[in-house]
C-alpha cells in the first residue's frame, strides 16, 4: 500500500531539508498549506488527492539551535502554533518541553485532512523515499504511494484532477539540468499548474524571479520577509508562496491570517500581485505589522 515505485528519470542534485524543518519559511509554507486544505474541504469542487512534488522523508529532527528556533519555536514560546498542531507538537506544548521532531508538508495533510484520501510524494532520492515510507506508517488510513522521479517531469505527464499540488523545488540544480525558476514557466507544465489547485513555494532574493513567476501565472504571492541576520546575495530575505487563480475562492480570510503569523515572527507581511498589460513593473501591496 505504501511502497516506492522503481527509479523514473532520477536527479544528481542532494538536498537536505532538515537543516531548515521549523524555520521560518517552512513554518509559512505550512500554514498556508493547512489552511487552503481545510477551506478547500468545504467548498463544492475539494481536492481528493494531495500531490507533493518535491516530498522529502516527511518527518524531521529539530537540532538544538537549528532555524526551527526563529519560527516554530517562537509560535510555541508565545502560545500560538497558528493551526501547525500535531500530535508530538500538542506533546511538547502540554509539557513544556521543545519538540524534537517536525512533521513534513504530505504528512501533514495526511494527519488534518478528512476528504483527501490519496497521497502521492514525489522525489529524485532512493534513500529519502525509504525513509518516507517508513514515516507513512504515521497515517494507516490514507493511501499514500511514492515516485522515484524527476518532480517537474511526473507533473508534465501527470493528471491533476481533483488534486492539490504543493510544488517546493530547491531552486538550486548543479547537474547542468536548468534553472527551476524556468522549469515552472515552461509548457505544458505553467498551463497544467495554473488550472490545477497549486501552491508553489518560493525564496525571495531580490523581485525579479518571483515577479517573473506571479506574472507567468497571473497569480498573487503571499511573502514574508524576515529581518536578515547576515546579509548576503546568497541568503534570502524572505520566502512566498504563489496560490494559483483557480484557489481564489478559498483565500478569504487569509490576509489577516498571515498578518497576524507575521507578526508573532517579527517579520513583515507583503502580497505580490502581476502586472497587468501595459504594466511594466507590479505594485506590491505591503502590509506592516
Amino acid at each position: 500500500m505504501k511502497e516506492t515505485s522503481k527509479p523514473q528519470i532520477p536527479e544528481t542534485f542532494v538536498y537536505s531539508h532538515e537543516p531548515y524543518a521549523g524555520s521560518i519559511g517552512d513554518v509559512w509554507k505550512h500554514a498556508i498549506l493547512r489552511f487552503i486544505v481545510t477551506t478547500l474541504e468545504s467548498s463544492s469542487s475539494p481536492a481528493t488527492r494531495f500531490i507533493d512534488a518535491h516530498c522529502g522523508s516527511g518527518r524531521y529532527q529539530l537540532s538544538p539551535g537549528g532555524k526551527w528556533q526563529y519560527g516554530l519555536a517562537k509560535l510555541l514560546a508565545r502560545g500560538e502554533p497558528f493551526g501547525l498542531e500535531s500530535e508530538s507538537l500538542d506533546s511538547a506544548i502540554s509539557s513544556r518541553q521543545s519538540p524534537t521532531t517536525y512533521p513534513g508538508s504530505w504528512l501533514q495533510v495526511a494527519q488534518i485532512s478528512d476528504v483527501i484520501s490519496t497521497i502521492i510524494g514525489i522525489d529524485h532520492s532512493q534513500d529519502v523515499l525509504e525513509r518516507a515510507t517508513f514515516t507513512a506508517k504515521e497515517a494507516p488510513t490514507k493511501t499514500i504511494s511514492f515516485v522515484q522521479a524527476d518532480s517537474f517531469s511526473y507533473l508534465n505527464q501527470a493528471c491533476l484532477r481533483q488534486s492539490l499540488v504543493l510544488v517546493d523545488p530547491a531552486y538550486c540544480l548543479k547537474d547542468g539540468k536548468g534553472c527551476d525558476w524556468e522549469k515552472l514557466c515552461e509548457q505544458p507544465l505553467l498551463s497544467k499548474l495554473r488550472e490545477a489547485y497549486t501552491l508553489i513555494w518560493y525564496p525571495v532574493y531580490g523581485p525579479q524571479k518571483p515577479d517573473y513567476l506571479t506574472q507567468k501565472y497571473q497569480a498573487k504571492g503571499w511573502e514574508i520577509r524576515w529581518p536578515l541576520r547576515r546579509k548576503s546575495a546568497f541568503v534570502p530575505s524572505g520566502c512566498g508562496v504563489l496560490i494559483s487563480a483557480s484557489l481564489n475562492r478559498q483565500i478569504e480570510g487569509l490576509e489577516k491570517y498571515l498578518a497576524s503569523l507575521a507578526g508573532y515572527l517579527d517579520s513583515e507581511f507583503v502580497i505580490r500581485k502581476p502586472s497587468h498589460p501595459g504594466q511594466n513593473t507590479p505594485k506590491n501591496n505591503i502590509i506592516v505589522n
